[in-house]
């Protein structure tokens, strides 16, 4: 390099706030600073935004927060305690209720149920929604709604009873299959 382009690029360094943006060895002499095996000597260092990485964090984990960390329950009372009934977040349908818990707190009492409950269900990875295995799709861990099957479901939609033959109305609940009389 000339001697002009290297007295302009110390003036340039030299001008450049350190606040905010760094270069490699500030604290050198610009004449000091390697080449770098034939790249410029001047290495401009991104500054790492730790306020606004860790703001994006956040966001993305109070998101995940604002998915619910269980089914939705409802809470029965009972002489014995409270039994707690958990549903499919798409279909609705009731998949397990607990016997009568007792405990000090009611989210000790919803911890304890949800431990028993939480085998009858399966978080869609996209969506967060606790779901049936009957509206789980998987092979992509996700749920119907966010990873509709390929193939035409063998569940109703509504209560999630497994269909057998080719039908139009489940045979649980009575309602219109989505798929129904496709050659199941």
């Amino acid at each position: 390099m000339g001697t002009k382009v290297w007295k302009s690029l110390k003036l340039w360094v030299q001008a450049m706030p350190k606040e905010g943006m760094g270069f490699v060895s500030n604290e050198k002499p610009l004449t000091t600073l390697p080449t770098n095996r034939g790249r410029s000597p001047l290495i401009p260092i991104i500054p790492y935004n730790h306020d606004l990485i860790e703001g994006q964090r956040k966001e993305r984990r109070d998101l995940m927060a604002l998915t619910h960390k269980t089914a939705r329950y409802k809470v029965i009372a009972d002489s014995g305690g409270n039994r707690y009934s958990f549903f499919c977040d798409i279909t609705g349908a009731l998949l397990h209720t607990t016997d009568p818990i007792q405990a000090e707190t009611q989210e000790q009492e919803l911890e304890t149920a949800w431990e028993d409950a939480r085998k009858y269900f399966n978080r869609c990875h996209k969506c967060g929604k606790w779901v049936s295995n009957a509206m789980y799709n998987a092979d992509v861990a996700e749920c119907v709604e966010c990873a509709p099957w390929e193939d035409p479901p063998r569940y109703c939609s509504h209560c999630g009873k497994e269909i057998t033959s080719a039908e139009i109305f489940c045979p649980r609940c009575g309602k219109r299959l989505q798929y129904g009389g496709e050659g199941l």
